[in-house]
């Protein structure tokens, strides 16, 4: 081969070394061999039966075409390399042993930059991120025949880590958002489904592991800024807002079974996210918003938590969102350090001394921050900082003062947020079994107004005698408008006789309907006792609907069936979005 023409090959991949034509060679001989040693894929036409036919060595047929099709003067078309290999993955008829040497295959190619799109034209990065695409649908679909648990267990981790180096490399910021939710929700399948004693530690690590590697993958800046390239950069905010809605369902995991398994993945997740590009995240309302609540309430939850890892995770987490959202989360920083780190060193009762001991070292860890005491100081001295706020309200300035006891309000209600967060479940356990008791909870912990069961009773009473009335008012109206209709279509059917015309004809002679005198129909006067008391019923359904809305636990069958009933409560909280 001339030099020239080594050099164009080599520039294929982007790197100095091997071409990739004498790659896939080797890798294409190596498949095939394989295939041919099964008694399945044989290409000896006297041991195919009947039911195999000659259509039974199609894979092998479309690997050794292009094999014969490389060409060393020639660009290869992405899209046409990877084709016979994605097949072989796909194909339900193949053995573990052959999918997994076809993923490593593939694999190969990626690690060794085939699917490059730095400095390439429009055109061809397009091509690239297509056969990227046509991979990564191919592994979340990879499907082969089960012989035995340990062979099994390496085609999977090859199918993981390959996923992996998808989302990697330079292609991979153009990946469509389905595609990278379905190769994370595949690994986290694998962990989550495959562990002892069925299947090895082994499996379950490895998928931890590249779990963590995808979801950083997610969050690091080049995925979030891809180059400007390609016309149209895909969108990647949805992207991370559904790995952090993924993150958080992990974190808040009730079910005995799995919560500490879930607990501690999703704190490590969190942690690799936090780490990667804490900064990106302060970029997007919608993390915050994830952030400063679930993910606090979290922490808050956990504290009290006799488990010592799920502790240090929490300590950990902390202390990330302190050194770099501190800005962002001052009022949530403060409840985090009052709920987390004085109210358990004030306790009482014995506190466990790795906990004691753990909870110092990462005080000290924040102590060494040389913001840290400034900060508590500036911001979480309440009582002095309060004196010194009613001095300057005494000496005019009130809109200050204002202001920082609206601060000292918000930061009470933070305090306060665990006990809430409880009633709030509660509320909606009850509701899930009986929607009226769940509403008068809701009451009894003050979250509506005194009277708000008592006021829908009787605005229910008065509606339904307006609805009596109404009924009434539409029944005239419909009987007169029938009697019209009744008295038109006998006019028109005696004309029609008459005259021998057609029907439009008749209607055109007739001329449109007169229009009726009804009499007005009854509406609610807003002086009335059932408008003034379904008015003060709305803050009362807006509060249920937002609890309805936002907790995760609503049993949405009964809530349907609640928001359905033709009650006054009820049509208000749906008008409130009590609906999903």
């Amino acid at each position: 081969m001339a030099s020239g023409d080594h050099a164009g090959v080599q520039a294929a991949t982007g790197r100095p070394g091997i071409s990739v034509q004498s790659m896939l060679i080797g890798e294409i001989q190596v498949l095939m061999t394989v295939m041919r040693r099964s008694r399945k894929w044989k290409t000896d036409p006297l041991s195919l039966n009947k039911n195999q036919g000659f259509h039974a060595n199609t894979h092998i047929q479309d690997l050794q075409r292009l094999r014969w099709s490389l060409n060393p003067t020639e660009e290869l078309d992405p899209l046409a390399v990877v084709k016979p290999f994605v097949e072989v993955i796909k194909a339900d008829d193949t053995t573990g042993l052959a999918t997994g040497l076809a993923i490593a295959s593939l694999h190969k190619l990626i690690t060794a930059g085939f699917f490059d799109v730095n400095g390439c034209g429009n055109a061809k990065e397009s091509v690239r991120v297509d056969a990227l695409v046509a991979v990564v649908d191919a592994l979340t679909h990879c499907r082969f025949e089960s012989t035995d648990h340990r062979r099994d267990e390496l085609t999977l981790m090859k199918m993981l880590q390959a996923q992996a180096a998808c989302l990697s490399c330079s292609a991979g910021k153009y990946l469509p958002e389905e595609d990278v939710w379905t190769m994370i929700q595949t690994c986290y399948r694998v962990y989550k489904v495959m562990r002892p004693p069925d299947y090895s530690d082994l499996l379950c690590e490895a998928a931890e592991l590249i779990l963590r590697e995808m979801v950083s993958v997610v969050f690091t800046d080049q995925h979030l800024t891809p180059t400007q390239n390609l016309p149209k950069p895909l969108p990647s905010d949805g992207e991370m807002k559904q790995v952090m809605d993924f993150v958080c369902s992990l974190c808040m995991t009730h079910s005995e079974n799995q919560a500490t398994h879930a607990q501690t993945l999703g704190c490590q997740l969190l942690i690799s996210i936090l780490e990667t590009n804490a900064e990106g995240i302060l970029k997007v309302k919608e993390l915050m918003r994830f952030i400063k609540d679930e993910i606090c309430y979290f922490l808050i939850s956990k504290s009290a938590s006799g488990n010592p890892l799920i502790l240090n995770f929490t300590l950990r987490i902390v202390y990330l969102l302190y050194t770099h959202m501190r800005s962002k989360l001052n009022m949530q920083t403060e409840t985090l350090l009052s709920q987390i780190y004085i109210r358990i060193l004030d306790q009482k009762q014995a506190v466990p001394y790795e906990i004691r001991e753990s909870l110092i070292e990462s005080l000290l860890d924040l102590a060494r921050l040389p913001c840290f005491f400034q900060d508590l100081y500036a911001n979480y001295d309440c009582q002095l900082r309060y004196a010194e706020r009613s001095m300057d309200a005494k000496d005019g300035d009130e809109k200050e003062a204002k202001k920082f006891d609206k601060k000292l309000l918000l930061k009470g209600s933070l305090k306060n947020l665990a006990v809430e967060k409880a009633k709030i479940d509660e509320c909606v356990e009850q509701f899930n079994k009986k929607p009226r008791e769940g509403i008068r909870l809701m009451q009894e912990y003050e979250f509506l107004s005194k009277n708000s069961v008592l006021r829908d009773d009787q605005a229910d009473r008065e509606f339904n005698e307006y609805l009596k009335i109404l009924s009434k008012h539409n029944k005239t109206v419909f009987n007169a408008e029938y009697k019209q209709r009744k008295e038109r279509k006998r006019t028109r059917d005696d004309l029609i006789k008459q005259k021998g015309i057609s029907h439009e004809e008749a209607e055109k002679i007739l001329g449109p309907l007169p229009k009726l005198k009804h009499p007005t129909s009854p509406t609610l006067d807003p002086s009335t006792r059932h408008a003034l008391r379904a008015e003060k019923l709305r803050p009362d359904a807006t509060r249920a609907a937002h609890i309805l809305r936002t907790h995760p636990g609503v049993n949405l069958a009964i809530l349907g069936e609640y928001l359905g009933e033709p009650k006054q409560m009820n049509h208000y909280v749906r008008r409130g979005g009590g609906g999903r």
